[in-house]
């Protein structure tokens, strides 16, 4: 989907590609300006395939469904033509729940722990601040808000949907970004 390639852009962005966050070449950007898909797709035009690098894992909704392969689709459309971004292990399902998603970040967080995993990407904010609950429980939680270069041996979260639960957490700094 359209929104699971926004967040895709948003990984790259943020880990060393151009646009908004992290250490990439910065990008200047109009106040009323609508991040919307067209607008990262002329933003990485010519873009350096392998300058952004990170390693992260993904918390998919219900497996094999709809709308769950559609945005799984969406984001590998995009961070699959970056050689350093790599995925670590397949997708742990977590059927669109909160409290699956911290199962799910647990259980990525035991096997590879934050010395080799950069990101979670959750295909909802609900699995995305379950992610973010475990990450911020283990002392591993990215809470700049994509302000600062990545930190060492910690994990940013990237998600899907808005809420204003959500969006609080955008601006705590505890999510690095959302579409």
């Amino acid at each position: 989907s359209e929104a699971a390639s926004v967040s895709a852009y948003a990984v790259l962005d943020y880990f060393g590609g151009p646009g908004v966050l992290g250490t990439g070449q910065k990008v200047d950007v109009d106040a009323d300006q609508y991040l919307d898909l067209e607008w990262w797709e002329g933003v990485y035009e010519g873009a350096d395939t392998g300058a952004p690098q990170a390693t992260g894992a993904i918390i998919e909704g219900i497996a094999g469904t709809f709308f769950s392969q559609e945005r799984l689709d969406g984001f590998h459309e995009v961070v699959d033509q970056y050689p350093g971004i790599e995925v670590m292990g397949e997708p742990i399902a977590a059927d669109w729940n909160r409290e699956k998603g911290i199962k799910a970040a647990e259980t990525f967080l035991s096997r590879f722990g934050p010395e080799e995993l950069d990101y979670i990407w959750a295909a909802s904010n609900e699995m995305g601040l379950g992610a973010m609950i475990t990450a911020e429980r283990r002392g591993v939680l990215v809470a700049s808000g994509g302000s600062t270069p990545p930190e060492e041996n910690k994990v940013a979260v990237f998600t899907n949907d808005v809420t204003p639960e959500s969006v609080a957490r955008i601006k705590e700094g505890k999510i690095i970004a959302e579409t």
